[in-house]
């Protein structure tokens, strides 16, 4: 009994340092967007900064409390990478966010992502594209301005991506008719 009570606890952090000991350069995965030249401004009250790499996202997929968890986890392992940056801005700011995000646009395309949504105003500025991989979703990317008040980028890496189930945990998707955007497959 003595040997039980220290033996599982201690196969449970040996498995589980090797699980985060896997590490995955997601640079060379197809839906990695690079969000380094993204700088958030010192002034920004209101930050969001988010980085969940692989190794993150495979603990949390083990944990299963309840069924919410049970299917939490199901959306979080067919997940390599989520990174958020949304911060505030002056409207002095405007136009350098707007020409990083042009920039960014300008490689998406040239990758081949595919648009779902993009929305240009005089002041907003709304790109939303994913990466398709094998006809399975390997990335998603947002990216929003709201001239001078705020701007959020979010990429999201994996092995198969749901967007409904990003839909569900609020990654900007909640106005969007996914049946459509599946037909087709």
């Amino acid at each position: 009994m003595k040997f039980r009570n220290w033996y599982m606890p201690w196969l449970l952090l040996t498995w589980s340092g090797s699980i985060l000991a896997q590490e995955v350069d997601l640079t060379k995965l197809p839906g990695y967007v690079d969000l380094g030249m993204i700088r958030i401004p010192e002034h920004a009250a209101e930050v969001t900064d988010i980085d969940f790499g692989p190794a993150l996202l495979r603990l949390a997929g083990l944990v299963q409390i309840n069924d919410e968890d049970e299917e939490l986890g199901k959306i979080l392992s067919g997940l390599m990478s989520i990174r958020v940056k949304s911060f505030e801005i002056r409207p002095d700011e405007t136009e350098n966010i707007r020409s990083i995000m042009e920039e960014i646009d300008q490689k998406l395309t040239h990758d081949a992502w595919e648009s779902l949504v993009r929305v240009k105003g005089e002041t907003q500025l709304t790109n939303i594209s994913i990466m398709f991989d094998k006809n399975k979703i390997v990335g998603f990317f947002l990216m929003s301005l709201e001239g001078g008040e705020s701007a959020t980028f979010a990429n999201i890496v994996g092995v198969n991506i749901d967007l409904d189930s990003i839909r569900k945990i609020g990654m900007g998707l909640e106005d969007l008719d996914m049946d459509g955007i599946f037909e087709r497959f």
